[in-house]
């Protein structure tokens, strides 16, 4: 019997280490991952002018530049232009989720009792808390767990001596408290130790009822899916393992989904930097063997107003006709996509209103048109959205007629080698959703 219950000891002891430093570790990873550099090349730009871009700029063997015969080493333009940062402090919201697996049971002592397997399936909800490096959900749950196995062998309370237990089944019915911090691993991935507390009359898993107490799992938990201002998906896997069963080890397999809903969002910080754009310009020896054309500017801005991208007023919600014409257009810029590199979107509001509030509609409105864009076919990485507030106004009025024009969408292109194709394209899918075709 001491020899039995020297055993359980160092076994839990076990436990604690192993959950320990898997969890050091993790965090370790986590705090080592250097942030990645950019070389100016790779920085973006924006084009801040307002209009359709400039014709590209052709040296002509007129040029008195070109009539040196050693063409013009560099060009560099400089500009300030506005970009998101991360966000910052801190945001809440609730979560509601189910899980379900497999679970399986190793006993200390196999002569007297069998492996048991089987599955668990429950459900769940809560409370997270999210910065941009860790995230904490604390909640409570409920789950149904069944297990089968051999034979078992247990004391006889009427009689001297043990009795058999053939072809035995476990089946506990419980509630529990769960508590689960994770560290951010990039954009979508999520990782870190969980815990759980099971109450009930008997949460041991196993066939003779011992003395109620609650039962104490913990482990580590991979989550993918975003975190932020916005409700959505997050899907995961779960490892669990018991730290206080006397008798048997307890093991957990799970798969979990979860919808978060937002309720206080994080705040959206904006910053201006310089960004420098140099554009080399090929050397020429002699201008009569060949005339190149030389590309200076290669951006282009379309600006729609609220008749042609519309809103719910006071709401980033898309219209049934504007959404149609973004679909289109999400098509038409994915079989065209060899004339442009990149889209950035900004939205941009009037001034009524607080300034907090227009610069989380409008970064709201930028990010709803780049969802419509992304589901008619563009690769989400072409694509980027900011939104401006009332921060850089066409129509310094204040009158109807100002504060319309103000309501607007700009789309500016980068890369692009055909604006007039690509101009074209926009005024009939334009005129095709104007006329309900």
């Amino acid at each position: 019997m001491n020899a039995l219950l020297t055993l359980q000891r160092v076994r839990l002891c076990e436990k604690y280490i192993l959950i320990f430093l898997a969890t050091g570790v993790l965090q370790f990873h986590v705090q080592a991952q250097p942030a990645p550099l950019q070389s100016p090349a790779q920085q973006p730009s924006q084009q801040h002018s307002g209009g359709f871009a400039a014709p590209p700029t052709v040296l002509s063997p007129d040029d008195p530049r070109a009539k040196q015969g050693k063409t013009i080493a560099k060009y560099q333009s400089e500009k300030t232009t506005r970009d998101r940062k991360r966000r910052s402090g801190t945001g809440l919201g609730v979560f509601l989720g189910i899980d379900g697996g497999v679970a399986t049971t190793s006993p200390d002592e196999p002569d007297m009792e069998s492996v048991k397997n089987g599955f668990q399936l429950g459900a769940k909800g809560g409370v997270c808390i999210f910065t941009n490096d860790v995230s904490l959900d604390v909640g409570a749950g409920y789950f149904y767990n069944d297990l089968t196995g051999g034979t078992d062998k247990r004391e006889n309370e009427t009689a001297t001596g043990t009795e058999e237990l053939r072809n035995t089944r476990v089946i506990l019915r419980t509630a529990y408290a769960e508590f689960s911090p994770k560290f951010r691993l990039g954009d979508y991935w999520q990782a870190g130790p969980l815990g759980q507390v099971m109450f009930g009359a008997d949460t041991t898993f196993g066939t003779q009822i011992g003395k109620p107490r609650p039962t104490i799992l913990a482990g580590l938990q991979l989550n993918f899916g975003e975190i932020g201002n916005d409700p959505g998906l997050r899907v995961g896997g779960q490892f669990l393992t018991d730290v206080n069963v006397l008798g048997r080890q307890i093991y957990l397999g799970l798969l979990s989904l979860q919808y978060v809903i937002p309720l206080v969002e994080q705040e959206t910080v904006y910053k201006d930097k310089e960004v420098h754009h140099v554009k080399e310009v090929v050397r020429k020896e002699r201008v009569e063997k060949a005339v190149e054309r030389i590309i200076i500017k290669e951006n282009a801005r379309f600006i729609f107003d609220s008749q042609m991208i519309n809103f719910e007023t006071d709401r980033h919600n898309l219209s049934k006709n504007s959404e149609t014409f973004l679909l289109r257009l999400g098509a038409f810029l994915k079989e065209k996509g060899n004339i442009w590199k990149e889209v950035i979107i900004e939205g941009h509001t009037d001034v009524r209103g607080t300034l907090e509030h227009n610069m989380r509609l409008s970064d709201n409105r930028a990010a709803s048109v780049r969802r419509a864009l992304i589901q008619g076919g563009i690769l989400d990485s072409r694509i980027r959205s900011v939104g401006y507030g009332p921060t850089r106004p066409l129509d310094s009025g204040d009158d109807p007629v100002a504060l319309a024009r103000n309501r607007r969408v700009e789309f500016n292109f980068t890369g692009v080698t055909d604006e007039g194709q690509l101009r074209e394209g926009i005024k009939r899918i334009q005129l095709a959703v104007q006329e309900g075709k």
